[in-house]
């Protein structure tokens, strides 16, 4: 029982790792950088799915930066009839670097979008 469960649990994560981007949110994408989040849920109350993007450098590592985090950029996306989304917000202060969490390691763990608002944790 106990490797059922163990095997259950490490197939949702690589589902949930290899989760495929809609074909227009990838060409939101600069060069350069790669998805580190992809939220969907209801942000405007429409019953459409909404979504945070959250971006950071395709060279982001510990090795490559001595003194100061590369930003993220966080993306806020509202989902269109078609299926579509359309970026209507970008902030690049939002989320925290790999180097803002000190001993403690990258601070960053996740986005939740709830009730029509969304966290970033």
């Amino acid at each position: 029982m106990k490797k059922l469960i163990c095997s259950l649990v490490l197939c949702a994560g690589f589902v949930h790792a290899s989760q495929e981007l809609p074909a227009n949110v990838s060409s939101l994408i600069p060069k350069g950088y790669s998805v580190l989040n992809f939220t969907q849920g209801n942000l405007n109350r429409d019953k459409i799915d909404d979504a945070i993007l959250i971006l950071k450098r395709s060279d982001e590592n510990r090795d490559n930066y001595t003194e100061e985090s590369p930003k993220r950029p966080l993306c806020i996306l509202v989902g269109q009839e078609d299926g579509n989304y359309t970026k209507v917000a970008e902030n690049n202060n939002s989320v925290l670097g790999i180097f803002d969490g000190g001993v403690f390691g990258d601070p960053f763990s996740g986005v939740t979008i709830k009730n029509g608002y969304f966290s970033v944790e």
